[in-house]
């Protein structure tokens, strides 16, 4: 049984679910609070699709601590 290869999103298609403008998600991401973008090239950071839902997760369980 194979399973799915992992969905990459970029930064629009994350915020579509993280309700944030773009400077927030950066700093966040700077802060450890959102999950750590895999750079593909110098302008292209993709996150990890699996991570993104646990973050949104997480927000929704304990907030942003």
């Amino acid at each position: 049984m194979s399973t799915l290869p992992e969905q990459l999103w970029r930064l629009p298609r994350v915020l579509e679910f993280v309700d944030v403008c773009p400077s927030t998600w950066w700093q966040w991401v700077r802060d450890g609070i959102a999950p750590k973008g895999i750079k593909l090239s110098h302008r292209i950071t993709v996150w990890r699709a699996s991570e993104v839902q646990a973050f949104i997760e997480k927000l929704a369980t304990q907030g942003l601590q």
